[in-house]
C-alpha cells in the first residue's frame, strides 16, 4: 500500500504559520485530542496513543480551505485582500502486529501559509505574496503498560519557501528533522495526555531576483537556516457518560527562539543586506476545548472551540506574512461501523482587527476562514 500524500494549506489559522490540525475527526473537536488519541492521527497528536490501536488501521483526510485575509492601509492607500483557496490531504497508518510494540506512520503538514494579494496601492502597486509549506513524513513507535502508554517518533520535514515582496522574489527548499515524545494515561473515566515536539531547522537553498526600476536587476543564490518552533501539548479528557467525552488541551509553541530570518547570498552582498526579516516572535499559546458524543445507530457528533495567540511582533507584520489572535469553532458528524468510519467536519475561524505600525506597511489586518473536512478510517 503506497503511503504517499501531499498537503497544501493556505494559512487558515494564527500563531505564526502553524496549522490548526491535520485530521478531520480530531480537528472537528478543535484538535483537543492529546488526551484521547484513539485513531491513527495519534501519530501527530500524541504518539503514545498508537499503542492503544488494534490491528492495522489507515486514516485518510482531505480539506478544502477558504480563507480571506484583509489588509487595510492606515496611510490612506486603501485595502487589499488575499483569498486563495486551497486543497489539502493527510495520511496515517498504524499496526500492532510487530512484536510487543505498536508502530505508526504519517504524512501531514504542521506548518503552512499562502498569501497572494491583487496588485494595488495598499501593497505599493507591486506583487505581494508568500508561501511556506512543510510536509512531514513521520514514523513512530509506542508501548503500553496497563493504563499507561508512551510513544516516540521522528519527523523528516520537506520545506518549500517562496515570497515576492517589494520587488524581491525568492524561492527555495530544504529538509530538516524533528523528534516527538508522548505519554498517555487512560482511566475508566479520566484521561491525561502529554506530547512534546522538538524544534526543526531546515537547511534551505534557493535563489532570488530583485527588480526595482531604474536600478539594474540583481540575482543570486542563497543559503538559509529556516527554524520551526518546539511545541508542548498537555490535555485531559473526561467521560461524562458512556457515550460522551469532553476534552481540553493547551498547546505552547516556542516561537521566541526565532528573531530573524536571514538569507545569505553567496555572490551578491546587496541581496544579502536586503534579505533579512526580523520577526521578534513571542511564544504562542492555544487553548482547545472539544466534545464527542456517540448517538444511536452508529452516528457520532463532535464540536470544538479554540483560541490561538499571535506569535509575531506587530511592528514586524507585512501583508505577505500576517499573524492573528484567532477564535475558531468546528462541528462534525461521523458514521462508524466495526471496520470503517466516515467523518465530515466544518470549521470557521475569525480574528479581531490587528494593527501593525510597520514603517513600510502600517495597517490593520483581519482574518475570516472556512474549512470543509472529510476523513475516512478503515481497519484492515
Amino acid at each position: 500500500m503506497p503511503l504517499i500524500a501531499a498537503y497544501w494549506c493556505v494559512g487558515l489559522h494564527a500563531g505564526g504559520f502553524s496549522t490548526n490540525g491535520v485530521a478531520t475527526h480530531a480537528q472537528s473537536m478543535q484538535s483537543a485530542f492529546v488526551a484521547i488519541a484513539d485513531d491513527p492521527s495519534a501519530v501527530f497528536y500524541n504518539p503514545a496513543g498508537v499503542a492503544g490501536l488494534d490491528g492495522d488501521q489507515v486514516l485518510l483526510n482531505t480539506f478544502v480551505i477558504m480563507p480571506s485575509i484583509g489588509f487595510d492601509s492606515t496611510r490612506g492607500r486603501g485595502d487589499a485582500t488575499s483569498s486563495r483557496n486551497g486543497l489539502g490531504y493527510s495520511l496515517f497508518a498504524t499496526t500492532d502486529r510487530l512484536n510487543a510494540l505498536s508502530f505508526g506512520f504519517g504524512v501531514f503538514s504542521p506548518f503552512a501559509r499562502l498569501t497572494r494579494y491583487d496588485v494595488g496601492p495598499a501593497v505599493n502597486n507591486v506583487d505581494h505574496s508568500s508561501r511556506v509549506l512543510r510536509v512531514d513524513v513521520a514514523p513512530s513507535v509506542a508501548k503500553s503498560w496497563g493504563n499507561v502508554s508512551v510513544g516516540a517518533g521522528a519527523s523528516f520535514g520537506s520545506v518549500t519557501l517562496q515570497s515576492d515582496v517589494l520587488g524581491l522574489r525568492e524561492k527555495g527548499s530544504g529538509n530538516g528533522v524533528a523528534f516527538q515524545l508522548g505519554a498517555l494515561f487512560k482511566g475508566d473515566r479520566f484521561n491525561v495526555g502529554f506530547s512534546a515536539r522538538s524544534p526543526m531547522t531546515a537547511r534551505v537553498k534557493g535563489s532570488g531576483t530583485l527588480r526595482r526600476s531604474p536600478a539594474p536587476t540583481q540575482r543570486g543564490k542563497f543559503k538559509a537556516d529556516f527554524r520551526f518552533p518546539a511545541m508542548i501539548s498537555a490535555g485531559v479528557a473526561y467521560r461524562v457518560r458512556q457515550d460522551t467525552v469532553v476534552s481540553a488541551a493547551l498547546d505552547w509553541q516556542l516561537w521566541s527562539s526565532i528573531n530573524t530570518v536571514r538569507r545569505r547570498y553567496i555572490d551578491n552582498p546587496i541581496l544579502t543586506e536586503l534579505a533579512v526579516n526580523r520577526v521578534d516572535a513571542d511564544n504562542s499559546m492555544t487553548f482547545r476545548l472539544g466534545v464527542r458524543r456517540e448517538l444511536a445507530a452508529r452516528w457520532m457528533f463532535t464540536a470544538g472551540y479554540s483560541y490561538t495567540q499571535s506569535a509575531f511582533a506587530q511592528a514586524r507584520l507585512v501583508p505577505a506574512f500576517p499573524d492573528f489572535d484567532a477564535h475558531a469553532v468546528s462541528l462534525g458528524v461521523g458514521y462508524f461501523t466495526k471496520r470503517f468510519r466516515v467523518s465530515i467536519g466544518y470549521e470557521f475561524a475569525i480574528s479581531g482587527a490587528k494593527v501593525s505600525n510597520n514603517p513600510v506597511f502600517p495597517g490593520e489586518y483581519s482574518l475570516r476562514a472556512n474549512n470543509l473536512m472529510l476523513g475516512l478510517k478503515a481497519r484492515l
